[in-house]
């Protein structure tokens, strides 16, 4: 814009024109008509720069909703391959306490319409009496090692006891110092039932074997003798002191069975 280089002071109706106008150059008069053409173009090149800056921003912007919708989708896909293998996922803020978990996680404690907070407190709380110490020192010990595999017997609200498993990873910041930590949960009891019917027919199996095995040897040890037994019983069978103490003592397999 020319102006004629007058030395009163613009009017606020001007001022403000010039404010709503926005991007504007002002040129006093006299001009040179190189300055003018200078001037031209360097306003050209600011204008060029500004949309080459527009269309940059608006590249940018659509890369981070694509990437924030990729990472949706991914997070939506991992969820429900996780809730097919019946597993939920957790992560603990050690910072503010709080965890953030899939509604998979809250299924297992109990919860089927979910819970509004959950904190380290609130897991322990769920653990079986006996196994809350070693429990809770597992966790301590997770964050100084860096990963968390621990196996455990829960109480969840619903009332029925569950034995889940867990496995976290510790997250650091820069500064080296754990600050998260994630990971999945798992109900495992059905295995352990299975676990524990298998042990025990294991255990039958094994008493059963070893029953058999002392009478097969029992009746090895009875064989000469009942065999003996006979042959007294045949070569004596005249004498009747010995058919008594033979009878008092004996008595034929067909005879038991009877």
């Amino acid at each position: 814009m020319l102006t004629n280089g007058t030395k009163t002071p613009r009017t606020l109706h001007a001022t403000q024109r010039l404010r709503d106008l926005g991007n504007v150059v002002l040129l006093e008069r006299p001009l040179h008509a190189e300055a003018m053409l200078g001037a031209i173009r360097s306003a050209l090149t600011a204008r060029s720069r500004q949309y080459e800056l527009r269309d940059v921003a608006v590249t940018l912007e659509r890369a981070v909703e694509d990437r924030t919708a990729e990472l949706r989708l991914a997070r939506e896909s991992l969820e429900i391959a996780l809730d097919a293998a019946g597993m939920g996922s957790w992560d603990f803020d050690l910072k503010t306490g709080e965890t953030r978990r899939t509604q998979r996680h809250d299924d297992i404690f109990g919860y089927p319409h979910g819970v509004a907070q959950w904190n380290l407190d609130s897991f322990l709380e769920h653990i079986d009496p006996k196994q809350r110490d070693d429990v809770k020192h597992a966790v301590d010990e997770a964050w100084r090692i860096g990963t968390l595999d621990l196996e455990c017997s829960i109480d969840a609200a619903d009332g029925v006891k569950r034995w889940v498993v867990l496995k976290g990873r510790v997250r650091h910041d820069p500064e080296g110092a754990a600050v998260r930590m994630s990971g999945v949960i798992s109900d495992v009891t059905d295995r352990k039932e299975a676990d524990a019917q298998l042990a025990q027919a294991q255990k039958m199996d094994a008493i059963g074997q070893l029953t058999g095995g002392v009478a097969h040897d029992f009746n090895n040890l009875l064989t000469p003798i009942v065999g003996s037994l006979d042959l007294m019983r045949r070569r004596h069978k005249d004498d009747e002191r010995t058919q008594r103490m033979i009878g008092a003592r004996y008595r034929r397999p067909s005879a038991r069975r009877r």
